[in-house]
């Protein structure tokens, strides 16, 4: 079967267009019981992942893009593929990347060195779409070993704190962008996050300008849950 995308001259002028073409037609058709398009952003050390949440205007791109400038793999800065399998707590959950894409307020493509990227437009809520650029690591997939919750910005160096479980399903709620656009259930929608919830360690880390300390405390974060779970591996064996 072939697929035949449409736009009218407003809708490809819209940043938000060329940075998730056809988003909702992949949110529709990738959605079920074991697969989920997420509104939050992913970054991967040694092939272990963390998803990154927070609602719109977070910090997630600025986030995501400061790790992967210093090294770490790009998944993504606003909509992912999540794997979790709802019914399955033995599956392993793992994250793939859809786009290539990264929306940056002006401040934030400054602070990154990311302003003098070619722009693809400029989003509704005035943010502009950047194509990741080619010496990043963009990665097609990767197991999800923690959840990273962005808090609000401070100055100075970001200190994770650790979520408990009713804490880390309520912070879920920001990535419900398939139940707020309607192209998946809700219960699917939570079955995926509460899978997520029971399985993953959560931390809240606030945003940081200091990029030189909130990619480190990313990393950290991903390093020690990536060893806690080969521990568990090791230790089931």
């Amino acid at each position: 079967m072939g697929i035949e995308l449409r736009a009218g001259r407003d809708a490809l002028a819209a940043g938000d267009f060329r940075a998730h073409p056809g988003s909702y037609a992949l949110a529709a058709w990738l959605g079920g019981p074991r697969t989920q398009v997420l509104h939050a952003g992913a970054v991967a050390y040694d092939g272990a992942a963390a998803l990154i949440v927070g609602g719109s205007g977070f910090g997630k791109s600025t986030t995501v893009l400061a790790c992967a400038m210093a090294g770490a793999g790009f998944l993504g800065d606003d909509l992912v593929l999540v794997e979790a399998d709802g019914g399955n707590d033995s599956a392993t959950p793992t994250v793939h990347c859809l786009f290539a894409t990264a929306k940056l307020n002006n401040d934030s493509a400054l602070a990154l060195g990311a302003n003098s990227w070619p722009v693809l437009g400029v989003t509704p809520k005035h943010k502009a779409v950047f194509a990741v650029q080619p010496r990043l690591k963009v990665m097609r997939s990767a197991p999800i070993v923690a959840m990273i919750v962005l808090a609000p910005p401070i100055t100075g160096h970001p200190e994770p704190q650790r979520l408990k479980p009713a804490e880390i399903l309520a912070s879920l709620g920001s990535t419900a962008a398939p139940v707020v656009c309607r192209t998946s259930p809700p219960a699917m929608w939570l079955a995926s996050v509460a899978a997520l919830a029971r399985r993953l360690p959560a931390y809240r880390l606030p945003v940081s300008w200091a990029f030189e300390a909130l990619e480190p405390a990313v990393r950290a974060i991903i390093t020690q849950a990536a060893g806690l779970k080969g521990t568990e591996r090791r230790n089931a064996s």
